[in-house]
């Protein structure tokens, strides 16, 4: 028996129908019902994912749920099915925010739901300018509901002092990413420089995994939620994490390809074309004129040029 083997048997998975701590190489398998309402909601490993998917198309399809994840090949009873039915029939959290998250447990939505409307949240910001405090704030009072996605997600135990101080860093990286900064200030910030070639390495991956892809998928239902309950629209301010600017230019650029570094470069040239409408919608001949200029301005970087050839 393997050591992944082992350890799927020792949390209580089988294959085979009936027969509890079985486990094979297929994807899939039965939950024995001690094992699986004993699975603690916020403690992250691989077994854990099996009880938020199943809450998960118990919400979405209700009875036929079950039909459906006997399907994929995981086979749980009726009355463990039934059961996990149960305790989500009375969420307070919309539908619409766990289906939109499907990768977060249910119950930990409504959770967090439920704890918001009572008040005493840290400030969700409404722009990504001077964000980072508030981001490092929401993110440590997160942890308390769902330890396990800010370990999956940003790869930190925030209790621990090295966790706390790496959120703080992640956070103003985030900021500067979002608010447009070309990459080397974003990663060179002046309350934390760079001390080593080694740095730079890791910051940069920093950036592309945790800030670009965890932050705002450890944030998006908590925006959600306070949306809703506010009637605003802040969740705006992840989708700058994201793109890695406010600049619509910018973003459009992105979209049709252009590396953000270029993108950047090309909107902030002197007498920059507006290829956009009022709108927001691309011009074609503006757009071809603004990459024409772009093509033949001298003191534009070579490598930017080359990178635009084939727009």
């Amino acid at each position: 028996m393997t050591a992944a083997t082992a350890s799927a048997a020792f949390q209580g998975w089988s294959v085979s129908p009936g027969i509890p701590g079985q486990f094979a190489p297929e994807w899939g398998g039965q939950f024995t019902p001690e094992r699986l309402t004993s699975l603690r909601q916020n403690t992250w490993s691989f077994s854990a994912e099996y009880p938020v998917y199943v809450r998960n198309m118990a919400l979405k399809y209700g009875n036929d749920g079950l039909r459906r994840i006997h399907e994929v090949g995981v086979h749980i009873t009726k009355e463990v099915y039934e059961q996990l039915l149960a305790t989500i029939t009375n969420l307070a959290v919309p539908h619409t925010i766990c289906f939109g998250n499907f990768y977060w447990d249910p119950l930990t939505l409504d959770g967090i739901y439920r704890s918001m409307e009572k008040g005493g949240w840290p400030e969700i910001p409404k722009t990504i300018f001077g964000a980072s405090n508030q981001l490092a704030e929401l993110i440590t009072h997160v942890n308390q509901f769902a330890p396990f996605s800010v370990e999956k997600y940003l790869k930190i135990n925030p209790a621990e002092e090295w966790g706390a101080k790496k959120i703080v860093s992640l956070c103003i990286f985030a900021q500067n990413w979002g608010a447009g900064l070309p990459l080397k200030d974003v990663i060179n910030p002046d309350s934390w420089p760079i001390q080593n070639s080694e740095d730079i390495d890791t910051r940069i991956d920093d950036v592309h995994t945790k800030v670009m892809f965890g932050i705002p998928k450890l944030l998006r239902p908590v925006f959600q939620i306070y949306d809703h309950l506010n009637d605003t629209k802040t969740a705006s301010v992840l989708g700058f994490i994201e793109s890695g600017s406010t600049d619509t230019s910018v973003r459009t650029l992105i979209e049709l390809g252009v590396p953000r570094e270029t993108a950047i470069a090309l909107t902030i040239q002197e007498n920059a074309i507006n290829f956009l409408n009022g709108d927001g919608v691309v011009i074609p001949q503006s757009l071809e004129r603004f990459i024409n200029a772009a093509r033949n301005n001298p003191a534009l970087n070579e490598w930017h040029k080359f990178l635009i050839e084939e727009i």
